[in-house]
């Protein structure tokens, strides 16, 4: 288990979830040209803990940030706005496992669960017109979740 395979397999359920365009593991300067709705998977900072001699854990939150449309400017009505309360919607009925088994991510993580017996193991932000992304504001939501993972250093 790897911090690289885990982001692979994050990506590639969120690559699952209705709406959702762009999930790659790579991270982009800009999103010019890039299909949006998109999710970039950041990890988070962890804790190394042994559990017993030569059982070594990482527990690490990982940051998925979804980036639905930019913010628009001037008059009229914001759509995007209600295309990442609809977004949301959908990607929190494929993280609280409606219809998949997310509890280790293919085998890439031992199980998501609490960072490192801290407490909660999915959070969610509100949906915000703040995410900034190479100079432009964009419609969005931070979704996170907590693995566990058996380490081999």
């Amino acid at each position: 288990m790897s911090i690289v395979g885990t982001l692979a397999a994050i990506q590639a359920l969120n690559l699952t979830i209705t709406g959702v365009a762009t999930a790659d593991t790579a991270l982009y300067a800009s999103f010019n040209g890039v299909a949006l709705p998109l999710v970039e998977t950041h990890d988070g900072d962890g804790i190394f803990d042994e559990q017993a001699y030569g059982l070594p854990r990482y527990y690490s939150p990982y940051h998925m940030v979804f980036y639905v449309a930019p913010v628009a400017q001037g008059q009229g009505i914001d759509q995007g706005f209600q295309q990442a309360l609809a977004l949301k919607d959908a990607a929190l009925a494929v993280w609280n496992g409606v219809g998949i088994n997310y509890n280790t991510l293919g085998g890439a993580v031992e199980q998501i669960g609490n960072l490192g017996g801290q407490g909660q193991q999915k959070t969610c932000t509100a949906v915000r017109g703040d995410l900034l992304k190479a100079g432009v504001v964009y419609w969005g939501f931070v979704l996170t979740i907590a693995a566990q993972e058996k380490n081999t250093l």
